[in-house]
């Protein structure tokens, strides 16, 4: 029978080798080209540079490293109550600090992810160390979903946490509207700070969603700081649109608008710039390239530590600011202070009209867990504990679910999860195609081979939407695809894992024309029947696919076998599954 670890042959190099022997020279040829072609042009993304991977791989565990360099020692924050761990960065840089930062994004479980890391009550220990400084707290979108508990409580647990850690700005991230606009609302209602977002509008009322503001002005230790949220275009990824719909205004355009309208402020400009934002690193590097008079970027939605500093480009009068990412999931706190200037140094950026010193704090399994947010992370968890934890079977090797891996490569656990949405619908043998995306799969985490809990499940599926079975072209189905690899490498949620088929990609070739071939099974369980452009094929699918989320248009043109009404969540036939 085909091999399913072989269905992308650029990203797994190797032919199967219980495919028939037709065409296998050429294939392999092909495929070796295909391989130097990748090799030679790297293409898959580096968003982070060489020292931060290597800090990242050494996993400090509870604390304190300047950014980037991973040779000297960090502060360790492996507390007591009788005497606070931070004391702060070697040679008292903190007496002439004008202002310390903190900031985070992309926080889902509020439970460790696992036993060395994360966690709010960890998380929350951490901030605590900085508490003396006063610093000033900024968060830069995605709480509510997706997580274990939100399948349950819609996101109804973050607030809480979010106000115990004393945020005092956020933007709004894509997956803060996945319950829809009416709950992000009634959700941030909860919260003890203000939400931004400036550049997504309900198409009706031209105001941002979620009752959002565009920018703000606060004081804080005697400094006017001017926040503004921008955000990528991820208006196709929301499960729970508007029904007066969105309108997304370009990101460069609208934050140089709001930049004017700060500095324009009738109480004067502000002593300092601040954006958030919710997009992809290569947006952030444009704002940060084409927009002046930004001190320094606070980003999200990329799930990776990032810091950078930029040349100035000719013709601007000010420095670009510095760019910050700070990781995912409470296992990350960036610590960022203010000076009017520093000498060049380890961990010292200039952005904009300051120098900043930036230290990655890294949450682990040293970090003594804050008790008053330990109470509030057992509060809304414990009823749903029991239910979770049952194991529903084992699984015979790890699968990988992080996050750089399921957005750029064919894994084990796409296909997995390709085939039950395929074959949970094949009792007669009518689905030809699974088709999922590297978006559905979430967690960032690698699940080792053993026991497979439900709450392992909910983890790695937590998105509720039904599967549905539909029927495309071939030409259709193939313009998904090219669709689904149309920005590879960059990490998106496009990415396509397919069940039923063996695709060949060139990711060399521009938009549209990356798809080299797509072959279906034959009887005898091998890859070799070319995909018919005019002949009709039974897809099983998301229904957010199926409704055009993530771009789709052309699976949204497919006509329904088996509707949404009819169908079940992924997670529900994985858990059948076992």
């Amino acid at each position: 029978p085909a091999c399913l670890a072989c269905r992308y042959f650029p990203v797994n190099m190797g032919a199967c080798g219980n495919q028939k022997q037709t065409d296998e020279e050429a294939s392999r040829k092909e495929i070796e080209k295909l391989q130097k072609q990748l090799h030679d042009k790297d293409v898959i993304i580096k968003a982070q540079s060489k020292e931060i991977e290597e800090l990242k791989s050494k996993q400090y565990l509870g604390h304190v490293s300047p950014i980037p360099s991973p040779n000297k020692a960090g502060t360790n924050l492996n507390q007591t109550p009788a005497k606070p761990a931070y004391s702060g960065p070697g040679g008292g840089v903190e007496t002439k600090c004008k202002l310390t930062i903190l900031h985070f994004n992309d926080v889902y479980n509020i439970e460790p992810m696992n036993e060395y890391q994360g966690g709010a009550a960890r998380f929350m220990a951490v901030v605590n160390q900085f508490k003396k400084e006063d610093p000033l707290i900024l968060f830069s979108g995605d709480a509510f979903n997706p997580s274990v508990l939100s399948t349950v409580t819609h996101g109804k647990q973050m607030p809480p946490v979010l106000n115990k850690i004393g945020v005092h700005v956020a933007c709004y991230g894509n997956h803060d509207f996945d319950f829809g606009e009416e709950t992000a609302k009634q959700l941030t209602s909860q919260t003890k700070f203000p939400w931004l977002l400036s550049n997504i509008v309900n198409k009706k009322t031209k105001l941002p969603l979620g009752d959002a503001k565009e920018s703000i002005i606060i004081t804080h230790k005697g400094l006017r700081v001017g926040i503004f949220a921008a955000a990528d275009d991820w208006t196709d990824t929301m499960p729970m649109p508007p029904d007066e719909g969105m309108l997304y205004i370009d990101y460069v355009q609208k934050s140089k608008e709001l930049v004017k309208k700060l500095k324009s402020d009738p109480s004067g400009a502000p002593d300092l710039i601040i954006a958030l934002t919710h997009a992809r690193l290569p947006s952030d590097r444009e704002l940060c390239l084409k927009v002046e008079g930004i001190d320094l970027v606070l980003g999200g939605h990329d799930h990776l530590y990032h810091v950078e500093q930029f040349t100035k480009p000719k013709g601007n009068k000010v420095q670009p600011p510095v760019l910050v990412k700070s990781g995912s999931d409470f296992r990350d706190l960036s610590s960022v202070r203010l000076y009017n200037d520093r000498k060049q140094e380890e961990g010292i950026y200039k952005g904009g009209r300051y120098a900043f010193h930036i230290e990655r704090c890294q949450v682990g399994k040293n970090v003594t867990e804050d008790p008053e947010m330990l109470d509030i992370v057992e509060e809304v968890s414990k009823d749903t504990e029991a239910l979770f934890n049952t194991p529903l079977g084992t699984v015979e090797a790890d699968l990988d679910a992080r996050f750089k891996i399921v957005r750029s490569q064919e894994c084990a656990v796409g296909n997995l999860l390709a085939d039950v949405a395929r074959r949970a619908y094949d009792v007669k043998g009518g689905v030809d195609l699974g088709y999922i995306v590297g978006g559905t799969i979430r967690s960032d985490s690698i699940y080792k081979k053993g026991e497979f809990s439900y709450k392992k499940i909910l983890r790695m599926l937590p998105f509720q939407d039904n599967t549905v079975v539909i029927t495309l072209t071939g030409q259709q189905f193939w313009d998904s695809l090219e669709h689904g690899l149309s920005s590879y490498p960059k990490l998106d949620g496009r990415f396509p894992h397919v069940s039923g088929c063996a695709l060949v990609f060139d990711p060399s070739k521009g938009k549209g024309s990356r798809v080299v071939s797509c072959k279906l099974l034959d009887s005898d369980g091998y890859y070799t029947i070319p995909i018919d452009p005019k002949k009709r094929y039974t897809i099983a699918t998301r229904e957010f696919l199926f409704k055009g989320g993530d771009g789709y248009s052309e699976l949204a043109k497919g006509e329904a076998v088996v509707d949404e009404e009819n169908g079940h969540p992924l997670s529900f036939l994985l858990r059948n599954f076992f």
